[in-house]
């Protein structure tokens, strides 16, 4: 219910807790007040003198010195995790008084709870003239004990209870005249909020609201102290008796008055709810007062069990004891759940005896006895403007124009509140405002606004209560964050989050709340600055400027930029044009490359290729071979530790490759061949990748788009020697600038070489791969696409006519997101080393993530299209593999074909499956061979 809500929000919000208790300090001979301050463990000692420049840690301690008459403990606002015992006795002109500071209305400044120890709050024993003033007790056994003492005075407590069989507030043995006034109590399972189980006398109860939890608990029970006045209560949501007087083993409870009292309806879902008053034995109801209470248990529950007879109403009670006369039955009206508040019919509004022993001259919040206008008052005594119950019906306050100070602010800054303009639902009022700044600093006057300056940092709860002169009041809580004096600085790093993100991190201190922290990624959009990396997407690669502005409210400024490069690439076609050619003494001498040496070829700036060029797409050749052996394309200053073609002596053999730009802006091609052979190479080169321009790449198929055999893309037929063909259907869309597609030439009349350019370009000047009579051999290229959105493949240098086969694997378009992103070449498989060799006719998967060499992973994002060069060797029979993502349907186009004994490579663009970047290849062939698969770079968003 809301009253368990409110403590336990309260025991949420304080944190600090005690630890073991010292021996206590010397207590003074003359009155004294002792402070008890938790919240900085570093500025108290339970040794010390308790002052409020250094005061106790525990309550406890305080307790323990306090044993003068007048002497007062104050405790400021915090968690306390111990039980206080007191034992120590005033005198009814100076009693020992604990009391919390910061309290404004029923909001607790401090808090008494247990831990795993599950200890009661405050324990008296054999005391006397005791005032506990404006503490919370919750989640703990019992909430206040009070045992065989005299002259206690609880006020302003909020006490709950964890334990099924302890009331919140119990008074026990002999205890005699203990006043428990203004208290919120709620009761456990099965025990009333507030039980005197005393054999004393005198004991008040009066302006106190109690409920129950749950369970069977009761309201307020008397079983044992005589002439107990039980005055202006609110008890409600209970099971048992709201009121119960007598009927226990400890004697009887004769003299009772009870008066002003309200019982509401019972807790739904009782099993056997109790009676609303009780009044036990006939010796009980000796001397006993019953009269202007409000009794409304609920449907079909008696108001009255009286001598053990039960009454239904108020009317049945007094026509058969008299008491009772003025009485009511009446719903109080009371708000759901609470009991606190009541609407403007109430029955309970100036209806009470304001002349009843106990009853208070304001309510149980202060507010005072202030009669509604437009209310018949029908209260007797001195006042007909007293209410039934614990609280008063108010006016109610609004407030508006009201402002609170933007922190964090520095250490030693004045701070306004303004609780604003203040306006009574009653019309005409005067104001009292109260502010708590949290730090045991109050300001109550007239002023709607308050100054006030903190000494220490930390985070305060600022409370606000506006009351005016009827009583009704607004509460209100605002949170400062009070920060070192610190420099203002601010401090931007960026790193690169994947192929085309930024995680960028802002690093701020400002004593003064921010105003504004943005960080501007230099594409148009901006996010704000929080705690921890702000990660953002490119839409393309390229070179942006990543700027941070921060400000606050003192009117700092700062701004900081940074220039980010995305890590990915795009890709801008050319030609194709050539680049090297050592027959001819293009790109590099006329001389061939000597075995194991390499020739050096200018990318970055060589013809229409950039500066600034960080990869580039080349076709190249070896010819005229001197011997066997392999050719390995890398950055300038890279080892050559894969390759790129293999060749044997006499043989001319082409590759596509796509190399990273070495720092200097060349690459290598390195020669490596049995001792005494040499090589002739050329390159041709179709494009480049920049950080600052071009289009990305979109994966498909693979496709068959073209075949001269079938039919497909064009009518069948051969293409003759010296002539070309238009491919138009490639299933890329418009405005597509380059196609990367896979180029077998088969069924061949005599030797020659396949050129593939921009359709209409003309008579070729490059090729992308070369063949020789009956040979079927095939190469993946990037080709610019035409305007006309088609490629040209061109048989050229021979005689002999030629079948043609094209299979696209992917495009470079303005709307593709995959950039590319180099990697140090490595060979991820070679099974000739490691197993797993290809099997006749099946299919093998393969993980390219694997670095074999070191046995290291690379960090790639799931499912990249990884460029990849597949080599087959030590076939035993002709075939031809099919390479393809392992999670995909295999695709009935080939990656590589091959003869019996032949050593074949061939790159392809993969896309492949997973974190392991896993691929599967189909041997389409009777015989078995070696794959070795080496791994350059990859394509991912």
């Amino acid at each position: 219910m809301v009253r368990k809500r409110h403590i336990a929000v309260l025991v949420a919000l304080c944190a600090a807790v005690a630890g073991p208790v010292p021996s206590p300090a010397y207590a003074s001979s003359t009155p004294t007040t002792y402070f008890v301050d938790n919240s900085d463990p570093s500025a108290c000692s339970d040794t010390g003198p308790g002052s409020q420049i250094e005061p106790f840690c525990t309550v406890q301690t305080a307790a323990d010195a306090a044993s003068v008459p007048g002497d007062t403990v104050e405790v400021m606002p915090g968690s306390y995790l111990e039980q206080v015992d007191i034992s120590a006795s005033g005198t009814p002109s100076a009693p020992i008084t604990f009391e919390t500071g910061a309290s404004i209305g029923r909001l607790r400044g401090a808090v008494i709870t247990s831990g795993s120890d599950w200890h009661s709050g405050f324990v008296l024993s054999g005391a006397s003239n005791i005032v506990i003033d404006g503490f919370t007790v919750a989640e703990v056994r019992s909430g206040i004990v009070i045992d065989d003492s005299s002259d206690v005075t609880v006020d302003r407590v909020i006490a709950g209870s964890g334990s099924a069989d302890n009331a919140p507030i119990q008074v026990n043995g002999t205890s005699s005249h203990v006043t428990l006034s203004r208290d919120e109590a709620e009761g456990g399972w099965h025990t009333p909020g507030i039980a005197i189980d005393a054999s004393g006398s005198g004991d008040v109860v009066t302006s106190d609201f109690v409920s129950s939890e749950t369970g069977d608990g009761g309201g307020i029970s008397v079983m044992g102290s005589s002439g107990a006045v039980i005055t202006g209560n609110t008890v409600v949501e209970q099971c048992a008796p709201g009121i119960s007087i007598g009927d226990d083993a400890n004697g009887t409870a004769s003299g009772a008055t009870i008066e002003n009292n309200v019982v509401g309806p019972n807790m739904s879902g009782c099993t056997s709810p109790g009676a609303g008053i009780v009044v036990g034995s006939t010796a009980d109801t000796a001397g006993a007062v019953l009269d202007y209470n409000d009794v409304y248990p609920g449907t079909g529950v008696d108001a009255y069990t009286w001598a053990g007879a039960n009454y239904a109403t108020a009317a049945a009670l007094n026509a058969a004891t008299g008491q009772g006369a003025a009485d009511l039955n009446a719903d109080p009206e009371l708000e759901p759940g609470a009991g606190q508040i009541m609407s403007p019919t109430s029955p309970l509004i100036s209806s009470a005896n304001s002349d009843a022993p106990g009853e208070l001259p304001t309510d149980a919040s202060g507010a005072p006895r202030t009669c509604a206008p437009g209310v018949t008052e029908s209260g007797v005594g001195h006042s007909a403007c007293y209410d039934r119950g614990a609280y008063q019906y108010l006016d109610t306050v609004t407030l508006s124009g009201g402002s609170e100070p933007t922190t964090p602010v520095p250490i030693g800054t004045s701070l306004t509140a303004n609780a604003g303009t203040a306006s009574s639902s009653w019309g005409s009022a005067t104001f009292d405002y109260a502010f708590d700044f949290g730090d045991g600093t109050v300001v109550d006057g007239a002023a709607p606004t308050a100054i006030h300056t903190y000494t220490k940092p930390g985070t305060y709860t600022l409370t606000e209560k506006v009351t005016s002169s009827f009583g009704g009041s607004s509460s209100s809580r605002a949170r400062f964050v009070i920060s070192p004096d610190v420099p203002f600085t601010y401090q931007l790093s960026t790193s690169a989050s994947g192929t085309q993100a930024i995680s960028a991190v802002a690093t701020i201190t400002s004593a003064w709340q921010l105003t504004d922290a943005t960080i501007a990624f230099g594409d148009g959009y901006s996010a704000p600055a929080a705690n921890g990396a702000v990660v953002h997407t490119y839409a393309k690669p390229g070179t942006y400027p990543v700027t941070l502005t921060v400000d606050n409210v003192n009117g700092d400024h700062g701004s900081v930029t940074q220039q980010f490069t995305t890590q990915g690439s795009a890709y801008t076609p050319v030609g194709p044009v050539r680049l090297l050619d050592t027959r001819h003494g293009t790109g590099a001498p006329e001389v061939k490359v000597a075995v194991n040496h390499s020739v050096a070829l200018k990318i970055a700036g060589n013809g229409s290729i950039p500066s600034d060029a960080t990869a580039v797409a080349l076709n190249v050749t070896v010819t005229d071979t001197a011997g066997n052996g392999y050719i390995s394309v890398t950055p300038s200053g890279a080892s050559a530790s894969v390759s790129n073609l293999n060749y044997l002596a006499g043989q001319t053999v082409t590759n596509y490759v796509i190399v990273p730009v070495g720092s200097d802006g060349q690459i290598e091609l390195h020669d490596a061949g049995p001792a005494g052979g040499s090589v002739d190479l050329i390159a041709d080169v179709s494009g480049y990748f920049t950080h600052t321009a071009g289009d990305d790449y979109s994966p498909v198929g693979p496709a068959r788009v073209l075949d001269t055999r079938h039919n497909v893309g064009v009518p069948t037929g051969k293409v003759a020697p010296d002539h070309g063909i238009s491919v138009g259907a490639l299933g890329i869309p418009a405005g597509a600038i380059a196609v990367a597609v896979h180029v077998t030439v088969t069924d061949t009349t005599g030797n020659g070489w396949i050129a593939a350019e921009p359709d209409g370009a003309g008579t070729p000047t490059t090729s992308i791969l070369n063949y020789l009579k009956g040979q079927t051999v095939s190469n993946t290229v990037i080709v610019p696409v035409a305007a006309d959105g088609k490629i040209e493949l061109y048989n050229g240098g021979g005689t002999g006519s030629v079948d043609l086969i094209g299979d696209v694997a992917g495009y470079f378009s303005a709307g593709s997101t995959e950039a590319y992103m180099p990697v140090a070449p490595y060979r991820s498989w070679d099974s000739r080393k490691n197993g797993t060799a290809l099997t006749a006719g099946g299919d093998t998967s393969y993980d390219l993530a694997v670095d074999q060499d070191t046995s290291g992973v690379q960090q790639f994002p799931d499912s990249a299209t990884l460029i990849t060069n597949i080599t087959v060797t030590d076939v035993t029979a002709n075939g031809y593999l099919i390479a393809y993502g392992a999670s995909s349907v295999r695709p009935g186009v080939s990656n590589l074909n091959y003869l019996e004994g032949q050593t074949v490579a061939g790159m392809s663009l993969l896309a492949t499956s997973g974190p392991a970047q896993q691929i599967d290849i189909r041997n389409q062939s009777s015989g078995t061979g070696d794959v070795i698969l080496d791994v350059f770079g990859y394509f991912a968003s």
